[in-house]
């Protein structure tokens, strides 16, 4: 290689190495967010003020009440790699704080126009320093100010053009400024922790006495009205284990309602979101992640926090006792099953156009599985709505497009196709088994159909044969009382984006300020299927879809995102395990499932049926 053109080794320019330093530590403004409120607790602060403005990227100023610094502080705080947390490596192995590396300020300082005032309790004035790109704007200031200290970072990135254009929009970074303020308020219920966004306020949650009230105060818009959380605790091989649960009934498609809090630090570790997962047993659906906060406890020097930039994924010294402390204290809890009442009498559900007004109709919260359930009071049926709560389920209806029709090529000699397929109209129906399953005889076969996973098969492939084409969208129906929601920041964003997506399969929404929105009309299900739940709790149908666009939505092609909601839609709008089916009903599900393509599973993945053979049975008793 000429010499001349071989790469030299060379010192990067300072602010070169601040700004690649800066994309380590600041990926948004919610990291920005995260980074100062972090500061502020660790400085002791009992009330931090976030104010910011254009998603942050136009302000981001936190004003915290804790210990402050010192002019000679505020100005060290400002060079990389000074921090008051640690002074020697023996302090790496025990920390207690939630900053160590020193890099946070003037890796903030590096990408924005910068301003530090800051006062101690033993200073007469505060002192101010300004920074616009990492380069100081002139010495430090005499300033007027409260004890504590105030951060302001205005036109973050704005030196930074290729980290500017992957922003999203104002929404988004609200909503992600929002979940930084929301873990922190979670691990620290003792801090007043507020955030605005230009005159909106987004946060306030003031100081709670424990972490129950807290996680119950600030997760209140992500529980259903009436419904609470349960306390789980245990201790093993030193690990303290607290969570504060929510009931299976309120799982999601996403993890984003698990909060994983280790010696106070959020942080997102596979290990444990699996053991939470598990602790909860057959009660949680499988795909499904619970509402759930964890906070584990164990000593610093068994937790390893340096492993990631962002402090966001920890090493443990003992993994598979951390794993286990937590999988066992949230499987006591699960086990005892706080949130199922003892069961009450059987409640049968007519499905066809035989129910009436007065009828007890199934309740969306959590059905009974298995013979074990909550005994739920119907809700309320408002007059003028009964036309909604009968539609036909499996009885033919006019409104209900013709079945799937399957092509044959005929021979010469053949005028007529083929008689349709029986199969499934051609069992021996017997009974039902724990409201559950329908017992079933075909040939020397017992076959055992479990009803919810083949009536949202059935109501799946209807509503996809009514989208084959893909340029109509599907029916609404509107509601005579319509809903008024107050989305979390993340899922106002998602219906700001999808917006043309929700209105073809069939979602009215319509903004009502902020992040209220009022829900006025639903796919109309009821002309492929039972429509009773969809139309009784139509703002849980909504959050669902909200889920599969969330965790879906943007890494599929349009007809897989399209069919991936359609399924939700359809495992909601059906029976489930625990309603009664009586005779004529389960038959007319057995027919109507031969009017479809048949597979063997639902859209979810679980199994239609299970068919155990004469053969196999005999074997079992002896009998071969």
């Amino acid at each position: 290689m000429p010499s001349q053109s071989r790469p030299r080794i060379a010192v990067l320019p300072p602010e070169l190495a601040n700004q690649i330093a800066a994309g380590e530590v600041v990926e948004r403004p919610a990291s920005v967010v995260k980074e100062l409120c972090e500061n502020s607790i660790d400085a002791g602060a009992r009330r931090i003020e976030v104010e910011i403005d254009r998603g942050g990227l136009g302000l981001i100023r936190v004003t915290d009440d804790g210990c402050g610094m010192t002019e000679e502080e505020a100005q060290l705080s400002l060079l990389r790699h000074a921090t008051s947390k640690l002074h020697r490596i023996e302090d790496l192995l025990s920390l207690h704080s939630l900053g160590f590396r020193g890099e946070a300020l003037p890796s903030i300082a590096a990408v924005s126009r910068f301003r530090l005032v800051t006062r101690t309790a033993l200073d007469e004035g505060a002192v101010c320093l300004e920074v616009e790109g990492g380069r100081p704007c002139g010495p430090p200031r005499p300033a007027s100010a409260p004890v504590g200290t105030q951060v302001e970072v205005r036109d973050l990135f704005y030196n930074v053009p290729a980290r500017l254009k992957f922003m999203k929009g104002q929404a988004t970074e609200i909503a992600h400024a929002a979940e930084a303020v929301l873990r922190l308020a979670l691990a620290y219920p003792e801090v007043h922790l507020r955030l605005r966004s230009g005159t909106r306020e987004v946060l306030d949650l003031p100081p709670h006495p424990d972490r129950m009230e807290r996680a119950q105060a600030a997760l209140r818009t992500r529980l259903r009205e009436h419904t609470t959380l349960y306390a789980a605790a245990g201790e093993q091989d030193g690990i303290r284990v607290e969570a504060q649960l929510g009931a299976p009934s309120e799982a999601t498609a996403t993890p984003r309602n698990v909060f994983l809090l280790v010696n106070g630090r959020f942080v997102r570790d596979r290990s444990l979101l699996h053991a939470v997962v598990t602790g909860y047993g057959e009660q949680l659906p499988e795909g499904r992640y619970p509402l759930c906060v964890l906070h584990v406890t164990l000593p610093p020097g068994e937790v390893d926090v340096n492993v990631h930039p962002q402090k966001l994924e920890v090493r443990f010294q003992r993994p598979h006792e951390v794993y286990a402390a937590v999988r066992h204290t949230i499987g006591r809890t699960a086990l005892a099953a706080p949130w199922i009442l003892p069961q009450g009498p059987a409640r049968v559900y007519h499905l066809g156009a035989a129910a009436r007004a007065g009828e007890p109709v199934p309740s969306p919260y959590g059905e009974p599985r298995s013979g074990h359930g909550a005994q739920v009071s119907a809700p309320q049926i408002h007059p003028g709505v009964e036309h909604q709560l009968s539609p036909v389920v499996m009885e033919p209806d006019r409104r209900c497009p013709q079945p799937m029709l399957r092509f044959q090529v005929l021979s010469s000699e053949q005028s007529e196709p083929a008689p349709p397929r029986r199969f499934f109209s051609a069992m021996n129906y017997l009974g039902q088994f724990q409201r559950t399953y329908l017992v079933c005889e075909h040939e020397h076969d017992l076959v055992l159909i479990d009803q919810h996973a083949a009536h949202e098969r059935l109501l799946f492939e209807r509503l996809r044969a009514a989208r084959a084409d893909g340029s109509a969208p599907l029916r609404s129906q509107r509601l005579l009382l319509p809903v008024q929601l107050e989305l979390e920041p993340a899922q106002a964003a998602l219906v700001q984006e999808e917006t043309e997506t929700l209105a073809r399969l069939g979602f009215e929404l319509v903004p009502f300020g902020g992040r209220s929105f009022v829900l006025q009309a639903v796919p109309d299900v009821a002309a492929f299927g039972r429509g009773a739940r969809t139309y009784q709790d139509p703002a849980n149908l909504l959050q669902r879809v909200l889920d599969e666009l969330s965790e879906h939505g943007r890494s599929e092609t349009v007809q897989a995102r399209i069919e991936r909601v359609l399924a939700t839609v359809a495992c909601h709008s059906v029976v489930r395990a625990g309603d009664v089916l009586d005779e004529p009903k389960a038959r007319a599900l057995l027919s109507a499932m031969d009017e479809v393509d048949f597979v063997p599973h639902c859209p979810h993945g679980r199994p239609v049926l299970v068919r155990l053979s004469l053969a196999e049975i005999e074997r079992r008793f002896g009998r071969t």
